[in-house]
């Protein structure tokens, strides 16, 4: 991706644990420069400070404070989720415009009013759905948008992980955990990135074995119907007791012309009609008429992807795919799913829209 001519200036909010993570992206960045940092915390700005030598004349408080001290064109918002309205939509209002991390908001009300907010200031808000913009998952999206697959009839998504987060004051695991909402969303935006179809109707299950570690279900299953009719089997877990899948899952499509399979970093197609493999350039045969996928050199991706195209919309005035408004739909599906996991009903995405 080609990086603005010009260096955007930038205010990251939160740089504590994960923010830490994405301060050094952004300080890598061709496209941003980093105009300053906030936090409450004095601790979390002192060490940013000591670890990154960024001065003292830089590091606000507040963003109100960082407002009067420096330009900005934009922030990047690291806050709890449920944190997110009040810091993104004072973002916004200061003139800003706004990338959040994920989940846009930790309530679909508060997501709806966060994208009012943004467009009643005129500014961009982009969430931070980073899977999506993975090098593989890049490629799937370019395979399925091209079409010669034809439509989704049905498709598997399945997700082991063992995972074990240790945070002070939390005998039994990560107790904030809401497994809908802070991890399969991202696997729920990578279904809508990926298939090319909106979910219309979700039902899901969740379950906390007596054995788990974590205090809220950190299984889920879901069956997600797309428009035009295709099926979705979700499955994630984090408490996997053998087999584990990389982050972005197992996947396997069934589709009108063809099958795709994503695993392990791995883009296999195989089409109903052994003639098309002749013809297909990026790939490479492998076995019984499955094609792989190249991926091709230089491709940037993830977060760091996420902040050049940020800065790239800002430029050119293009809507990020993962704008507030898009992502509203994405957050829908996490909600739903996770209100219909809690009753045992099925929910209709419409009506959380």
């Amino acid at each position: 991706m080609q990086a603005p001519t010009t260096r955007l200036r930038l205010i990251q909010v939160g740089v504590g644990g994960w923010g830490a993570t994405w301060l050094d992206r952004v300080l890598l960045s061709p496209t941003w420069e980093l105009a300053g940092i906030v936090d409450a915390s004095e601790a979390q700005l002192r060490d940013a400070r000591e670890r990154t030598g960024i001065d003292a004349s830089a590091c606000f408080g507040s963003i109100g404070a960082a407002r009067a001290a420096v330009e900005a064109d934009a922030a990047l918002v690291v806050v709890p989720a449920e944190a997110h309205l009040a810091v993104a939509g004072e973002a916004l209002e200061v003139g800003w415009h706004v990338l959040v991390e994920k989940p846009i908001a930790d309530t679909m009300a508060a997501a709806h009013e966060l994208v009012r907010r943004a467009e009643a200031a005129g500014r961009v808000l982009m969430v931070s759905q980073n899977y999506r913009f993975r090098r593989t998952s890049q490629i799937v999206q370019a395979i399925m948008e091209e079409g010669w697959l034809g439509p989704v009839h049905h498709a598997s998504v399945q997700v082991y992980k063992e995972l074990h987060f240790t945070l002070p004051d939390v005998p039994h695991g990560f107790g904030a955990y809401a497994f809908a909402r802070d991890a399969a969303i991202h696997h729920l935006d990578q279904i809508r990135a990926c298939l090319a179809a909106e979910p219309v109707r979700v039902y899901g299950q969740s379950h906390n074995p007596e054995w788990s570690w974590f205090t809220k279900p950190p299984m889920l299953t879901a069956l997600i119907e797309l428009e035009g009719g295709g099926l979705v089997q979700f499955y994630g877990s984090w408490i996997a007791r053998g087999r584990s899948t990389t982050f972005d899952g197992d996947w396997h499509v069934e589709c009108a012309n063809g099958q795709l399979r994503w695993e392990r970093g791995q883009v296999m197609v195989r089409p109903t009609e052994p003639w098309l493999s002749i013809q297909m350039d990026g790939f490479v045969e492998r076995e019984r008429g499955w094609m792989e996928a190249e991926i091709p050199a230089g491709m940037t991706e993830d977060r760091t992807h996420v902040l050049e195209l940020f800065g790239t919309c800002l430029q050119t005035g293009r809507e990020p795919p993962t704008s507030g408004r898009d992502n509203l739909r994405t957050a829908a599906l996490a909600f739903a799913l996770a209100d219909s996991a809690a009753d045992g009903l099925p929910r209709q995405i419409a009506d959380y829209l």
